[in-house]
């Protein structure tokens, strides 16, 4: 987790965002404040990776104000558990 300045606008989300490595792939966007990607093929070899951002706040009804960073592998054959994983954070700290 990483603090967002105060008025986290989009451009600061960019800029923290960019800080991460997500192999090389493209981001995907899931709403206004969450992005992630995943991949079979982890430093080349068959390996489950996602890398979860989400943005929320720390107060309810008070700016957006922090960063939270999710980064997992694990076997292929556990790829249903990490997403399991990364659903159940999304879930905790989905802003509206």
């Amino acid at each position: 987790v990483r603090q967002c300045p105060r008025l986290c606008t989009d451009e600061r989300r960019t800029a923290l965002r960019r800080q991460e490595e997500a192999w090389g792939l493209q981001w995907i966007r899931s709403g206004e404040f969450t992005t992630w990607a995943e991949t079979a093929r982890v430093d080349g070899a068959p390996r489950y990776g996602l890398v979860y951002l989400s943005y929320w706040r720390s107060v309810p009804e008070d700016a957006i104000d922090r960063q939270l960073v999710l980064r997992m592998t694990a076997p292929l054959d556990r790829a249903d558990e990490v997403r399991k994983v990364a659903a159940s954070v999304r879930e905790a700290t989905f802003t509206i």
